[in-house]
């Protein structure tokens, strides 16, 4: 499990893929980024009668629609067999890998995926990371010169969620 607090930017409300997600869609988001189970990976537990149990009056109907409508827009990708969710912007925007430790913190989480769906989704989301900020700590060398150990994750098998064929 992460830590006791995840970050928040406030410029999530001016992004426009975000602020046009039904008001349902946005609480669902908020409750799978603040849930117990969520991992600094952002991969989390998905169980849907956990979630149902997290808001007076929440029906599955409900919930159904909110968790296709973050599934489509691709916050939020979904493997039903093993029961996990990777929130896929979460390691973009959370800043963790400004850090190098958590690089190291990273990459001990990624076997615990499940999911080799969400597995590959990560490496997507981490490549493109890497490619945009190849300046954060997790991706530098240590001050021995020793590569870090995140960027071994980065040849394994990487699932664009955008791609044809990929299902929601």
């Amino acid at each position: 499990m992460a830590g006791e607090y995840v970050l928040l930017r406030r410029s999530i409300w001016a992004d426009d893929s975000f602020t046009l997600l039904s008001p349902m869609a946005q609480w669902l988001y908020f409750a799978v980024l603040s849930g117990p189970s969520l991992e600094l990976n952002g991969v989390c537990e998905w169980r849907r009668k956990h979630l149902l149990k997290r808001a007076a009056s929440l029906t599955e109907d409900v919930l159904d629609m909110a968790e296709l409508e973050l599934r489509e827009k691709r916050w939020l990708v979904v493997d039903d067999e093993t029961e996990e969710a990777l929130l896929t912007r979460f390691v973009r925007e959370d800043g963790l890998l400004k850090q190098p430790n958590m690089g190291v913190a990273v990459h001990r989480l990624y076997p615990r995926i499940a999911s080799p769906k969400l597995r590959g989704v990560f490496v997507w989301e981490l490549q493109r990371l890497q490619m945009d900020h190849p300046d954060l700590g997790a991706f530098k060398p240590d001050k021995n010169g020793r590569k870090p150990v995140v960027l071994e994750l980065l040849g394994n098998r990487a699932i664009d969620p955008w791609g044809d064929g990929f299902e929601i």
